[in-house]
């Protein structure tokens, strides 16, 4: 029963990330260093980010197809007061990164880092990164 509903759940996710790239806006960014997002570590390199929205979550969609790797981040809304040049923002400690947030002109979507300790969240320093929007292929 727990396969069939993560596979209903995988499936609405890329109906969805689908349906938005052919709407043919994204994004495109250049990280230069391996980060953490949703419980998976992602490569350096450039990456394709296609956001989604509904029922007041956004789901963006990571895909380095360099390395074939993508990952699924979800978001408890967009910022709209927050608002700027498209970049991503990762929050870095001594030994990773995490993504953070991604900013738009249309706002910011955060992203919580899941660091364990107090001292982790003490000595983070922030990292932005430009983005450029790009037409979906």
């Amino acid at each position: 029963m727990n396969t069939f509903v993560n596979r209903i759940a995988m499936f609405a996710a890329g109906a969805v990330v689908f349906g938005t790239m052919a709407y043919g806006q994204q994004m495109t960014a250049d990280i230069p260093f391996a980060f953490n997002i949703s419980g998976k570590t992602m490569p350096a390199g450039t990456y394709t980010l296609v956001d989604t929205s509904g029922s007041g979550t956004h789901v963006t969609s990571l895909r380095n197809s360099a390395a074939h790797a993508s990952v699924l981040a979800v978001s408890s809304g967009v910022n709209s007061n927050v608002t700027g040049s498209p970049s991503l923002v990762f929050a870095c400690r001594a030994s990773a990164c995490a993504l953070a947030a991604v900013k738009t002109p249309d706002g910011t979507r955060n992203y919580y880092p899941n660091w364990k300790s107090s001292h982790d969240r003490a000595t983070l320093s922030m990292v932005d990164i430009p983005a450029r929007f790009t037409r979906a292929e």
